[in-house]
């Protein structure tokens, strides 16, 4: 009994967690749609611990023609990629590890905002993941 009370509060935090990360997807799919977001909105996002981030991927990246689960961005970065928009303009939405990540995609991820900035760096081909100093777990 004692190990459930410890758990309960962590169970509680990923739970909040899990909630507040659907909704920033939710959030990138209204944008996408073009649907107009009031700016309190974007100021409650930059508070958030969890980030959502827009990159672009260049030829230079490590990451271009990787697929996802090659890339291991989840595990270098701690960021998830929830969207990917291809160079000609298709969304795909909840990619699987298998989806390709070419030069021109713009990459839709959340994760924490140490993670953001790491990607940022890594799509535009300026770092390289290991340059960050391995796992974020």
């Amino acid at each position: 009994q004692e190990d459930a009370q410890k758990v309960g509060p962590l169970l509680r935090i990923a739970s909040a967690a899990d909630r507040i990360s659907n909704s920033a997807s939710e959030i990138a799919e209204l944008l996408q749609r073009g649907i107009q977001i009031h700016p309190i909105v974007f100021e409650a996002l930059e508070q958030a611990e969890e980030k959502v981030t827009r990159c672009r991927v260049s030829d230079d990246s490590e990451i271009a023609g990787r697929t996802l689960v090659d890339a291991e961005l989840e595990s270098k970065a701690g960021m998830m990629v929830i969207a990917i928009r291809g160079s000609e303009g298709r969304w795909i939405w909840g990619p699987g590890d298998d989806v390709m990540i070419n030069p021109g995609d713009v990459l839709i991820a959340r994760g924490p905002r140490d993670g953001a900035l790491i990607l940022k760096e890594v799509s535009r081909g300026v770092r390289e993941l290991n340059d960050f100093g391995g796992d974020m777990d």
